[in-house]
């Protein structure tokens, strides 16, 4: 199904889903229900970035597309707002967020681009800085990100390092700690310590400008690829991997390291 016409026959598709004659789970979802669908659809249209195959970021996509204007149609049926209202808010905030595209602001890289940005959210009603700079910053992010923004935040009043090696002497300090609450088997100091270790460790990546979200999917991704190596090697082998000793594995380990160069 292609053509222009295509968003308000989704509009129609999801209003026939929750209407008298739709479908009973479709008419029974709550905003609160959609929660747990929008997260898991989010996640996977980043899985297909990260394997950066074309048709799965379009099809996971659409899927949180889907939810998107099922959410808004949820509003809808209180009378709230529609999806048209919602296109043009945001289309409105985009162009008046974009002076030196939409009007003739004149900018010299992105870092005024984003200052630019920060000033007019101000304009807006929405202060960059409110009792706290770490405003915004929500509880229900993933740990890293939240961590990075905290410190990208901080960092612009400057509360920030000067130099790599500083953060990197920080990461030391927090093992050293670590390491002692380990040797002193207090489980309480070691999820504190071991935190700490993981704040510092998203500062660094911030400092040296890289996403440590991004950072850690793509290591899961190399622990998933190397490990099914050695699960298909063993198998091949006629080996059960249960019995297989430690040795053996690291082995193959480093084979799977060597066909990934």
């Amino acid at each position: 199904m292609k053509g222009k016409n295509n968003l308000e026959e989704l509009v129609e598709l999801v209003r026939k889903l929750r209407g008298p004659d739709g479908c009973p789970w479709d008419r029974e979802q709550k905003v609160s229900d959609l929660k747990s669908y929008l997260v898991g659809e989010v996640y996977e249209v980043l899985d297909a970035i990260d394997l950066n195959d074309s048709s799965k970021i379009k099809e996971e996509s659409g899927d949180l597309f889907f939810l998107i204007v099922f959410l808004v149609d949820i509003f809808r049926e209180r009378d709230d707002f529609n999806i048209y209202e919602m296109i043009g808010m945001v289309m409105d905030k985009m162009i008046r967020r974009h002076p030196h595209v939409f009007g003739d602001k004149r900018v010299k890289d992105t870092d005024e681009v984003k200052t630019n940005w920060r000033k007019i959210k101000e304009e807006e009603g929405k202060p960059a800085i409110g009792e706290s700079i770490l405003d915004g910053v929500h509880d229900f992010l993933p740990a890293l990100f939240q961590a990075q923004l905290l410190t990208q935040k901080a960092s612009r009043v400057g509360f920030d390092w000067q130099t790599p090696n500083q953060v990197i002497s920080k990461i030391e300090e927090e093992l050293e700690e670590l390491k002692k609450s380990i040797e002193d088997k207090e489980s309480k100091a070691i999820e504190n310590e071991l935190g700490d270790v993981f704040f510092s460790l998203v500062n660094l990546g911030r400092f040296m400008k890289m996403d440590s979200e991004k950072a850690l999917r793509k290591t899961n991704k190399k622990f998933i690829n190397r490990f099914h190596y050695i699960e298909k090697s063993l198998r091949d082998a006629d080996r059960d991997i249960k019995q297989a000793t430690l040795k053996e594995m690291d082995l193959l380990w480093e084979k799977a390291k060597e066909c990934e160069r």
